[in-house]
């Protein structure tokens, strides 16, 4: 068993300040480990996603790239990278990052789910709900891409896919208060009355001080 004060020991410590919403004093021990031993994969890796997490994206990109250059088949390192792209606002970058990930693994969903929202981000509506719309056939629990899925379907004006987008989130976190509250707006602009003023009924029933509940309160009164 690693002692405490062992490199391993270390390494464990620090996933252990990640895993438990720590991410500064994780990027802190994992940072010291990398420049200790430069050939260590698991620390350069933890560095960069700690830096990630506490929201420094150019301190991740940095410690990424240097692992990349050493291992550049390496999936995590390559995914973290994309994130870092996307948070500096260079989506276009981050697509290209993202793309290429596809290429290297087409059965690592979250690749296209960075591409898509790349995409989104510039606002390449076709691009990006193609790539999301992979992900969602991969992983049909895929919440996140499906929440990307349902706001992209609005701005492309295809109101029914956002709808059955936000029924599909609501079947797998049937507490969600966006949703509830999204797929209302969806179906009013969409035409279906009755449809919308039961959704936002339903959202005042289980929100009711919720932070749509003044505009679902408004809409139902006209």
């Amino acid at each position: 068993r690693a002692q405490p004060d062992s490199r391993s020991g270390r390494l464990a410590a620090a996933l252990e300040s990640l895993a438990g919403d720590d991410p500064q004093s994780c990027f802190a021990a994992s940072h010291a480990l990398a420049r200790e031993d430069l050939d260590n994969d698991d620390a350069a890796l933890l560095e960069g996603w700690a830096a990630l997490r506490w929201g420094d994206a150019g301190v991740a990109q940095t410690a990424l790239d240097h692992l990349i250059a050493r291992r550049p088949a390496h999936p995590f390192a390559r995914l973290g990278h994309a994130l870092a792209l996307a948070a500096e606002g260079q989506g276009e970058k981050a697509a290209a990052a993202a793309v290429l990930m596809h290429e290297l693994w087409p059965d690592m969903p979250e690749a296209r789910l960075v591409e898509g929202v790349a995409w989104l981000e510039q606002s390449k509506l076709p691009q990006g709900i193609a790539a999301l719309e992979d992900v969602v056939r991969q992983d049909p629990a895929a919440v996140e891409a499906w929440r990307h899925l349902a706001s992209a379907y609005a701005r492309a004006g295809r109101p029914c896919d956002a709808v059955a987008a936000l029924t599909r989130i609501l079947e797998l976190d049937p507490d969600s208060e966006a949703a509830r509250f999204q797929r209302a707006e969806a179906l009013l602009d969409h035409g279906d009355l009755a449809g919308g003023r039961d959704d936002l009924q339903a959202y005042l029933q289980t929100h009711p001080q919720g932070r749509f509940a003044a505009t679902a309160r408004a809409r139902l009164s006209h």
